[in-house]
């Protein structure tokens, strides 16, 4: 999409999140490691061939770094 439009930051998305309070981090982890897993749109990358833009899955899956 931003070949499509390259100067509008429409599709660029980052998200944090802040607790209060314990968090136990080895399951966070887990939990997102298994939400990837099976959402795969959350690992579809969009590429475009010539005039032709096609989903496909990410080849290199998607890695979240809990800080």
């Amino acid at each position: 999409m931003a070949q499509s439009y390259p100067n509008n930051p429409v599709y660029n998305f980052v998200l944090a999140y802040s607790f209060k309070g314990d968090v136990n981090v080895q399951r966070l982890e887990k939990a997102i490691r298994i939400v990837l897993q099976k959402q795969t749109i959350l690992n579809t990358v969009i590429v475009s061939e010539g005039d032709k833009i096609e989903h496909r899955l990410n080849p290199n899956p998607v890695q979240v770094d809990i800080v």
